[in-house]
Order: structure tokens, then C-alpha cells, then sequence
């Protein structure tokens, strides 16, 4: 049977049990029979819910930015394979009267439109 108290705000984990470990030296000094086979243990409460997962959540962690990293790279590629065969569309519109300026922002709105959705889409 397992008793579960906590401990004050700034009490640290050492103090807990050498006075934990106090309190029972006296309990087994008053009545040796009654008390057998058990010990008493100060565990922050983090390390009894989370357990030993840190090493976990690391690994879990560095897999999805891999992923993110994959999928990124995926959408650097796509923009710059579509970037390589618009040289001629890009000349027309320059002929055409185009400013550098009216260039450089429908290149941006596509490719930021394009991102959002590559974004979306592993997200997803």
C-alpha cells in the first residue's frame, strides 16, 4: 500500500527523504514487528508520471524534424525545378513591359502560396 503526500514548494527531494528516513527509524525503534519488508522513497512526482521517456521523447523528436526536413526539401525541390524552366515566361513578361518589382512579387506569392500548402499538406 502505497501513501502519497507532497511535498512544500522549495523543499528539495534530499531533505524529504532524510527526514522520511528519520521517521521511520523511529516507527521500526517503536514496534519492530509491525513494520517488515518495506522502505520509504521520495519521488518527484515528474519522474513517477513521466517515468525514464526523455530518451524517448528525443527520439520521437529528432524522427518528425527529419521528416519536416524531408518534406521541406521536397518543396525546395519542386520550386526549383519549376524555377529552371520558366526563363522564357520570364522573358515574354520582361518584353511585355514587366517590372523587375511586379516580377520579384509574383514569384514571391507563388512560392509563399506554394510553401503553405507543401506545409500544410505534411502536416497533415
Amino acid at each position: 500500500m502505497a501513501n502519497h503526500c507532497r511535498l512544500r514548494d522549495g523543499i528539495p527531494t534530499e531533505r524529504a527523504q532524510a527526514e522520511m528516513n528519520i521517521i521511520f527509524e523511529r516507527t521500526l525503534k517503536d514496534d519492530p514487528n509491525e513494520v517488515r519488508n518495506i522502505g520509504i522513497s521520495v519521488i518527484p512526482l515528474k519522474v513517477r508520471v513521466n517515468g525514464n521517456t526523455r530518451l524517448a521523447l528525443f527520439v520521437l523528436f529528432g524522427a518528425v524534424t527529419l521528416l519536416l526536413l524531408v518534406g521541406c526539401s521536397n518543396v525546395a525541390n519542386l520550386v526549383l525545378a519549376r524555377g529552371v524552366g520558366r526563363d522564357r515566361e520570364i522573358a515574354l513578361r520582361v518584353s511585355l513591359g514587366a517590372t523587375r518589382a511586379r516580377l520579384l512579387r509574383q514569384l514571391l506569392v507563388e512560392n509563399t502560396l506554394l510553401s503553405l500548402l507543401g506545409g500544410l499538406s505534411e502536416s497533415c
